[in-house]
């Protein structure tokens, strides 16, 4: 028998309890989380520090490549972007709860996820290095963020083949690489025939040829090969036509204009593009990178439990996960109360369901932890809004809390937006309004909306004129229901101004990025019969734009049809799930998203959606 020292008890015993320990948190996935954080991106990851440092590394990488190949490119990101690098497929169902239930659908390597206020990247570290590269849809995404946050009107090709081209880029300590062609890709467009160019160039986010699922089929693999033509190409390289285009829109704000200028006839291009994807070997880029800290130099510490139970809430409710988000935020909340993010995710869950009085609460709660939260300033100028609208007590509280969201933040484009359309109803302040949504613009000129809220600030300025070019170039802009929706919206309202010679009845609450102007103005004038008429349609919700609550906008694709659909009242639908009616809010408007329905609506024919919703069945 081994006789054991007290001192030797005593080392035997915490040895032991440090053992329990690991072997009771081994099964709990929010232990041995850390942050890493370099210059210019937030990486969340349970995969170890080496591996987050990793993933960090790579996003610093393409951002740099891009400064070589677009000197001009803004890289400097309007929003934050928290990228979790994942130890391995299991971990992404902490994210996405229904992940794997469809053992038909595609096993991902990583996703890019852009939401209105931030972006987030999954990556999965065990992925790396096998085979495809395991970045090219996060390539993909970063790629679409930066180009709509330099630019609008970018035709859904061009858009789509400059995230394909640079989506395949690699990268070592010195060089990168693009411009590798994909080998189904390559295949697709050796043995199948080339969409014609003229039907190509004018495909947009509602043609069945644009699948945002898993970027394939010939449109993908087409438009990357325009792109590469015109990039890599010998005969055309030099011309350095992309940049020249994307000068060109910026001047213009017409992508046909642009593209005719810098591309000439784009049906004689049909021809020579057969050739240039019949070719036997493609070129690809190779550049030189520029200096970037040093991973060992990026700063890490690990993360409490909570904080990563807040983080993956945050996410979950962005994604539409509300029941997941909202479950998480109470595990978290048991653990630390005194986290702010938690505060601010309850906030985000009570706001999505109309529930005014709990989220100010947590609003208050958060920002009593935090004073400098851009974020919690913001919702609470919305709640404002939502309970108020415009008058003279609401709308000073409201600019209050957007100028701190913006003094704390000043690269917040979204309070920008919001604080510009504040300022149009103040007669005294309406001036500011102007120069607000042109820095929102400035933040993200992609986002159609902001260029709205520039025209409404010129209606309320009384520059007519301006209002009128805006509306011009808006109609040219827009390449999907919703931006089109937005963009009619928006000229009936410049017509009714004109009319009038003062402001059209009903003027909206809250900015166009809001959807409230597109939901506002969209009212029918149909027919009394068009009007007393129901219909229904079956499909799947695709698009969504949930404005200031219950105004939503949302696009049902049936039957290879795109059916753009207005809810004026989302507490006054009927809504049923599971064969059950159920209550105003319990299925929040960003649950939508994604779901297969049928929706009852009534005809709008002289509005910019086809019609009112009246009931929503979700499957």
């Amino acid at each position: 028998m081994t006789t054991l020292h007290s001192g030797t008890r005593a080392l035997w015993l915490a040895m032991a309890l440090c053992l329990f320990g690991a072997v009771a948190n081994a099964g709990d996935p929010n232990q041995n989380w850390i942050e890493v954080r370099s210059p210019h991106f937030r990486v969340l990851s349970n995969a170890g520090e080496r591996e987050a440092r990793h993933a960090a590394a790579q996003f610093e990488a393409i951002r740099a490549m891009f400064t070589v190949t677009f000197p001009n490119l803004r890289v400097g990101a309007a929003k934050p972007i928290t990228i979790f690098a994942l130890k391995n497929e299991d971990s992404l169902k902490l994210l996405l709860p229904t992940y794997g239930q469809d053992k038909n659908a595609t096993r991902l390597a990583g996703m890019y996820v852009p939401t209105t206020e931030e972006d987030f990247a999954l990556v999965r570290t065990d992925a790396s290095g096998t085979g495809a590269n395991s970045y090219h849809a996060l390539y993909h995404e970063y790629t679409h963020a930066l180009l709509h946050m330099n630019y609008r009107g970018l035709p859904t090709w061009l858009d789509e083949g400059i995230a394909e081209f640079y989506g395949g880029a690699a990268f070592d300590s010195k060089t990168g690489s693009f411009g590798m062609p994909d080998r189904g890709q390559l295949a697709l467009l050796q043995q199948t025939s080339l969409v014609p160019i003229d039907v190509l160039v004018n495909v947009d986010r509602s043609s069945p040829l644009y699948n945002t699922q898993n970027h394939a089929g010939i449109f993908y693999a087409e438009s990357w090969a325009l792109v590469h033509y015109f990039t890599l190409s010998p005969e055309v390289s030099k011309k350095n036509l992309i940049n020249k285009f994307f000068d060109l829109l910026q001047k213009t704000d017409d992508p046909v204009e642009a593209a005719n200028q810098s591309f000439g006839d784009l049906k004689a291009l049909k021809g020579n593009l057969e050739a240039y994807c019949r070719q036997p070997v493609f070129q690809y880029a190779r550049i030189n990178m520029p200096a970037t800290a040093p991973e060992k130099d990026f700063t890490a510490r690990r993360l409490e439990p909570a904080e990563i139970l807040a983080a993956r809430a945050d996410f979950l409710l962005r994604r539409g996960n509300s029941n997941e988000g909202l479950a998480a935020l109470h595990e978290a909340e048991a653990l630390n109360p005194k986290l702010a993010s938690i505060h601010d995710g309850l906030a985000l869950y009570h706001y999505r369901r109309s529930d005014n009085e709990n989220t100010d609460k947590e609003l208050d709660a958060a920002l009593q932890l935090d004073p400098k939260d851009a974020m919690a300033y913001l919702y609470k100028a919305r709640v404002i809004n939502r309970k108020s609208g415009y008058n003279k007590d609401s709308t000073p509280q409201m600019i209050a809390n957007l100028e701190k969201a913006v003094q704390i933040w000043p690269d917040f484009a979204t309070a920008h937006a919001f604080l510009s359309i504040a300022y149009t109803e103040t007669p005294d302040q309406k001036k500011k309004s102007i120069a607000e949504a042109q820095r929102a613009i400035a933040l993200e000129p992609g986002n159609l909306a902001y260029f709205l809220d520039l025209g409404r600030a010129a209606l309320a300025n009384g520059l007519i004129d301006d209002a009128k070019k805006i509306a011009a170039r808006a109609d040219k802009l827009a390449s999907s229901p919703v931006d089109r929706a937005m963009a009619a919206a928006y000229a009936r309202r410049v017509t009714q101004w004109n009319a009038s010679g003062m402001g059209a009845s009903g003027e909206s609450s809250g900015s166009a990025a809001d959807a409230s102007v597109a939901v506002a103005d969209s009212a029918s004038t149909g027919s009394p019969k068009a009007a007393s008429q129901l219909t229904s349609a079956e499909g799947q919700i695709t698009e969504l734009l949930c404005g200031h609550p219950p105004q939503v906008m949302l696009t049902l694709a049936s039957s290879g049809e795109q059916i753009l659909l207005r809810v004026k009242d989302a507490n006054a639908i009927e809504i049923r799930a599971g064969g059950a009616t159920q209550k105003a809010g319990t299925i929040a408007c960003a649950d939508w998203k994604d779901r297969k329905a049928k929706i009852t609506f009534r005809p709008t024919p002289d509005g910019p959606a086809t019609g009112e919703v009246q009931s929503i069945s979700f499957e």
